[in-house]
C-alpha cells in the first residue's frame, strides 16, 4: 500500500482493535471496509463455487471455513445455495466457521436462516 502513496498506520492489537480504530478513523473520513461494498459477498460466493467444481461439481457434506468477519462463511451460503435452487445440488453441506482460539469474539454461534 505505501508504494502506491497509502499513508499506513499500524495499530498495536487484536484484530479488533484494528476494526475499533477504523470505525473511530472512520467518523472523520470515508473508510472503505470490503465487507461494506454491496457486491463484496457476491465475490466471496465463488468460494462454493470453486469448491463444487473442484471435487467433481458436487457439494460436500460439510465445509470449515477460516472466519474473520464471517464474510467467507455468508459467501459461502449465497454460492451453496444458488447451486442448489438451479438443480446443481441435491443438498446444502453443513458450514462451519473455524476460527483459532486467541482470535476468539464475543460472536460465538451463526445460525444461517436454514
Amino acid at each position: 500500500m505505501r508504494a502506491y502513496g497509502a499513508e499506513v498506520e499500524l495499530i498495536p492489537g487484536a484484530r479488533q482493535d484494528t476494526a475499533d480504530e477504523a470505525q473511530r478513523q472512520a467518523e472523520r473520513m470515508f473508510y472503505a471496509s470490503h465487507n461494506w461494498q454491496a457486491f463484496f459477498l457476491q465475490g466471496t460466493k465463488t468460494l462454493a463455487y470453486e469448491l463444487w467444481e473442484d471435487i467433481g461439481f458436487r457439494a460436500p457434506d460439510n465445509v470449515l471455513i477460516p472466519t474473520g468477519a464471517g464474510s467467507n462463511v455468508l459467501g459461502c451460503d449465497i454460492g451453496f445455495g444458488e447451486l442448489l435452487r438451479c438443480g446443481e445440488i441435491e443438498r446444502l453441506p453443513r458450514l462451519f466457521a473455524v476460527q483459532p482460539a486467541n482470535c476468539g469474539s464475543p460472536l460465538r454461534e451463526l445460525r444461517l436462516g436454514r
